[in-house]
């Protein structure tokens, strides 16, 4: 069992709660991606870089985007060959529609995407956002958990849940990994 974990837009491994999430599971369980240039991401190289960093997917991986790392995530899983089975996918204010906010990011919005191919090869699907979301409005995160027909756990006051605004933990995302664990553990 393993859970590979995809940062955003001007983050990197050391960045919001991913520390804490690797002290929490253990470095053997989780591993957090590092893409080149978070301050001027590039779709290709993003995309490349966790293709590699993930590897081949099976029933007993765990993938977790933040942001930006969601629709990477996304771009991944649609250029993979069939047959694929993942075990479990979690979007954390994730998006697949273009952010008024942030046009920097439109080109990771341009390429259409097979969500119900995503949906139909992932075992387990779950969405997480905030109320109070100014990066990623929850609207267009509720709108990808549509989509993918994902649950949505709603986390009061959480923001864009970055270490600008306080978070350095993310206990909310806990319930749902282990339950992910779990089920992958019990196949």
């Amino acid at each position: 069992m393993r859970i590979v974990v995809a940062h955003g837009y001007l983050a990197d491994p050391t960045r919001h709660w991913f520390p804490w999430l690797v002290e929490h599971y253990g470095a053997g369980t989780i591993t957090v991606l590092e893409f080149p240039e978070p301050d001027d991401p590039d779709l290709g190289s993003w995309v490349h870089t966790a293709a590699a960093g993930i590897g081949a997917v099976d029933e007993e991986t765990i993938l977790l985007g933040h942001s930006l790392g969601c629709v990477t995530l996304l771009h991944v899983l649609n250029r993979l060959e069939q047959p694929w089975r993942l075990g479990g996918l979690v979007l954390v204010s994730g998006f697949v529609d273009r952010l008024p906010n942030l046009p920097k990011l439109d080109r990771f919005t341009e390429e259409p995407l097979d969500l119900d191919r995503v949906r139909r090869n992932t075992t387990a699907r779950h969405v997480l956002r905030s109320d109070d979301d100014e990066t990623v409005a929850p609207d267009i995160t509720d709108r990808l958990a549509m989509l993918l027909d994902a649950p949505v756990t709603i986390v009061p006051g959480g923001g864009h849940f970055v270490d600008r605004q306080g978070h350095r933990s993310l206990p909310a995302v806990l319930p749902i990994l282990d339950r992910l664990l779990d089920e992958t553990a019990a196949r």
